[in-house]
């Protein structure tokens, strides 16, 4: 790959954290490596998806490899998590109460003992 499409790639303002293997599976299963970059927010990381820049080097990537791509809101330097679990233990007893065919998602209940 050249220099231009190296640079259109990696803009100054990303962060790459993780990029690629090794990965040490512990448990369960990975079926590959993974590249974590980081944003300074989900709306900065729609904006580079959604790119000119991006759309033009897009097959680089697509032509080669199966991959899954995500947009996750990072926890950020406040995060706690006894509270994240108070908040998904609460969400989880609102989609017990409606019919099941309602809820696609898996919950597991985490008490703060668990988190310590």
């Amino acid at each position: 790959m050249g220099r231009a499409a190296d640079s259109e790639r990696r803009p100054r303002a990303l962060s790459y954290v993780i990029h690629g293997p090794p990965a040490e599976v512990v448990e369960g299963s990975w079926p590959g490596s993974m590249v974590l970059i980081e944003f300074p927010g989900l709306t900065e990381a729609r904006a580079r998806h959604d790119s000119p820049a991006n759309r033009s080097i897009l097959h680089l990537r697509t032509d080669h490899i199966e991959d899954d791509l995500l947009l996750i809101e990072g926890a950020g330097p406040n995060h706690h998590p006894a509270e994240r679990a108070r908040r998904l233990q609460a969400e989880a007893g609102r989609a017990s109460q409606s019919p099941s065919w309602c809820s696609s998602r898996r919950r597991r209940d985490v008490t703060e003992a668990q988190l310590r």
